[in-house]
């Protein structure tokens, strides 16, 4: 049977009571007849006697307590949960700042999830876990993992690892962007890519690669350039390898000072702008100084050749390398790690030039000679 009951409680207060046809339990909602508290009896969803929701004196709203007031030190505008069980909180703070807390079951504390607005400084702060992660100031600067973000620059991460910032993909393994006071660190993986142009992962965006060896690798992915396979590779021991996607009469490198420059062509040829080159050739730089010895015989075992290139099927002139060795001057020919040899030709053309030496010696030797025969007839 339906009840309505308008009546003075014990402390003065109004009751108004609302029974339900189906059960014996009251509904009950508290009016002060003066200012006080306002209590709403939580049968109003099942047959428990307890307080719902409560409205204190000052506007403070509980939900699941009666003392949304005495939850902390602050005047709470809205509690959600009692002290032993709160879900979520909303207060004004004192005169500067407003609340919205969200914490755990148990947890009293103020620092575990929420979200605090300073109304002195105009910025926002968040938090977990008893500690600031992330504020936003009066400017709209964003700060991470610090709560002074740096003025004019919208987005400021601090990490402890690197004092600065960090960016990071996932475990220590994986890539990451650190930044301290004096550093920029990239890092982690197995290589790191850099793309223009189009997005990451798209075929032909790739642009620059420092591999897990520490090579660094331009217009290319993998391996080391040659004459079918272009691009640059900066190898970490120091060597320079690149190769250029052009002809014989391309220029493949080019080096520039202020006076000139020099040139590789892209058949191997190297060309300068005064036609002048030579070595450090300084006495300060040698010892054990003496005259050669006789080279006319080793520069007569010489087979000058006339050849094809294969590599571009023009014709020159030159020696061989294995018949330069096979004539005794191997001194005059270096192979690489490749098997691939080559002549020295500088020494050779030195070995020349003191061969023509001793050939004009021996030229004016026999002109003195024949002078004198033709001086006695």
């Amino acid at each position: 049977m339906s009840k309505i009951a308008l009546n003075s409680n014990a402390s003065g207060s109004g009751v108004f009571t609302i029974e339900s046809p189906n059960s014996d339990t009251d509904r009950t909602l508290n009016l002060p007849d003066k200012a006080g508290t306002v209590q709403v009896g939580e049968g109003i969803d099942d047959n428990a006697t307890s307080t719902a929701i409560t409205i204190d004196s000052s506007g403070n709203v509980g939900i699941g307590t009666t003392s949304p007031a005495t939850y902390d030190s602050r005047a709470n505008n809205l509690v959600v949960g009692d002290s032993g069980d709160a879900g979520l909180t909303i207060f004004s703070g004192a005169t500067s700042n407003a609340r919205l807390q969200f914490a755990p079951s148990g947890d009293t504390g103020l620092n575990n999830g929420l979200i605090d607005y300073d109304n002195n400084n105009d910025s926002m702060t968040f938090a977990t876990g008893g500690s600031d992660r992330m504020r936003i100031d009066s400017s709209g600067n964003v700060g991470i993992g610090t709560t002074s973000p740096v003025a004019g620059t919208k987005l400021t991460l601090n990490d402890s690892a690197f004092g600065g910032m960090q960016f990071q993909s996932g475990g220590s393994d994986c890539g990451y962007i650190g930044v301290n006071t004096n550093t920029l660190y990239i890092g982690g993986g197995e290589k790191i890519v850099f793309h223009t142009g189009q997005a990451q992962a798209v075929d032909g965006s790739e642009r620059m690669r420092l591999d897990a060896s520490g090579d660094l690798l331009l217009s290319r992915t993998y391996g080391n350039p040659n004459s079918s396979s272009f691009g640059m590779n900066l190898q970490a021991g120091g060597r320079i390898l690149a190769a250029h996607n052009g002809g014989g009469s391309d220029t493949a490198h080019q080096l520039y000072g202020n006076a000139g420059s020099v040139r590789i062509m892209g058949d191997g040829d190297l060309r300068n702008t005064n036609n002048s080159y030579g070595a450090l050739s300084d006495e300060r730089l040698k010892s054990n100084i003496v005259n050669a010895s006789s080279q006319l015989d080793d520069i007569m075992t010489v087979q000058v050749r006339s050849y094809t290139l294969d590599s571009t099927g023009d014709t020159h002139i030159g020696v061989v390398a294995q018949e330069l060795e096979a004539s005794g001057m191997s001194g005059l020919v270096d192979e690489d790690s490749e098997g691939m040899k080559s002549v020295k030709y500088s020494v050779l053309y030195m070995k020349a030039i003191k061969a023509l030496q001793e050939a004009v010696t021996r030229i004016e030797t026999l002109e003195a000679e024949v002078a004198e025969l033709k001086a006695g007839d």
